[in-house]
């Protein structure tokens, strides 16, 4: 345990278990913040870009990725914009999932 820190939950009462001979919080099934540790910190998550661990501020999902990964997506998008790239969905995007149309003639 942090020293200094209580263990605790805003959204449900933690339960302490000793697994294996060692012990740990665990949350509640079904709390909306089962994806910190007993302390409120995120827990490491692998980056969706990069692979590397990171420790998100929000809930993460399969495609979150790290400050790192984050920022050069931003400058990337940034780029796209200062060169005159519309910011509409194409016949093949990411955000659409639509596949280009290909004539086959």
């Amino acid at each position: 345990m942090a020293k200094g820190r209580e263990a605790h939950c805003d959204d449900c009462n933690l339960t302490y278990a000793r697994l294996g001979g060692a012990g740990g919080y665990f949350h509640e099934e079904g709390c909306p913040s089962d994806w910190k540790d007993a302390y409120g910190v995120g827990l490491p998550t692998p980056c969706w870009e990069c692979g590397c661990d990171f420790i998100p501020e929000e809930r993460p999902n399969r495609h979150s990725v790290c400050t790192d990964c984050a920022e050069g997506w931003d400058e990337f998008l940034e780029e796209q914009r200062e060169d005159g790239a519309d910011d509409e969905p194409g016949p093949h995007d990411w955000r659409t999932g639509h596949e280009p149309e290909v004539d086959d003639e």
